[in-house]
């Protein structure tokens, strides 16, 4: 990885993204749905051999619970309703984050990935857009 990766800006700056994410989160009544892009997400072995070094001990704890207790929607969809978790959920999209897409309810928007480090974020008006704005701005990111 080289200083002038995409990669690299992204994982240097990884504390705004979170707190970005975690803000939109707080704001959408601690509730986001994940929606997985692949369905190897449901194959538990592959899934957690993919990220188990990603882990801390109490972050394993949170998915295992989550995989356990079967919090997951229609196969493909899981509702976080944990800060801790999503905070857990908001690392590894950073770093893996052609496993899913954050879809915030209240306040309706798509965080999703593209392919240049970049993650656009898809609201359903403007005004809605306009809060998301905010929240970036205080965390100095922008949204496109």
């Amino acid at each position: 990885m080289s200083l002038l990766d995409d990669k690299y800006f992204v994982l240097k700056n990884e504390y705004k993204y979170i707190n970005f994410i975690k803000d939109c989160f707080v704001l959408n009544d601690n509730k986001c749905i994940l929606s997985f892009y692949d369905n190897k997400i449901f194959d538990y072995d592959f899934f957690i051999d993919s990220i188990k070094n990603e882990l801390n001990k109490k972050e394993s704890y949170l998915l295992l619970h989550q995989l356990v207790n079967n919090i997951f929607i229609n196969d493909q969809y899981l509702m976080i309703e944990d800060i801790e978790l999503m905070e857990m959920m908001s690392v590894l999209f950073l770093k893996y984050s052609n496993l899913f897409a954050f879809h915030f309810i209240k306040y309706p928007a798509v965080l999703a990935w593209g392919y240049d480090q970049s993650f656009p974020f898809i609201c359903k008006n403007s005004a809605d857009l306009s809060i998301y704005k905010n929240i970036a701005k205080n965390q100095k990111l922008f949204l496109r």
